[in-house]
């Protein structure tokens, strides 16, 4: 669940309030659907649900493992990591020109 929160971010470079984030519950299901051992619909939709219930912390466990893996790769992390301030939009800094998306 942790990379396609990851792919999530990328793929917003303008951020995404925590709050608002069951409104990418589709782009998150196609995300994990690829990226998932399981090819049960109904368990990949449970994952979602879970990750997008904000009364449960699974959502910023989720953010703390991808920003984690992201400082133990890279020097200078904080360009690559998921950050924003409480109540406002969470983003990726990066330029998006060193993102390559491939099928």
């Amino acid at each position: 669940m942790s990379k396609t929160v990851l792919l999530l971010f990328l793929n917003h470079p303008e951020g995404i309030a925590l709050k608002r984030i069951a409104e990418h519950r589709a782009e998150m299901e196609a995300y994990y659907r690829r990226l998932s051992r399981s090819s049960d619909p109904e368990a990949i939709g449970r994952s979602v649900d879970r990750i997008l219930d904000l009364f449960n912390n699974e959502l910023n466990v989720s953010i703390a493992r991808v920003n984690r893996a992201v400082a133990n790769l890279v020097e200078e992390a904080s360009s690559y990591q998921i950050e924003g301030d409480a109540g406002l939009p969470k983003s990726i800094r990066l330029d998006r020109k060193w993102v390559n998306w491939e099928s």
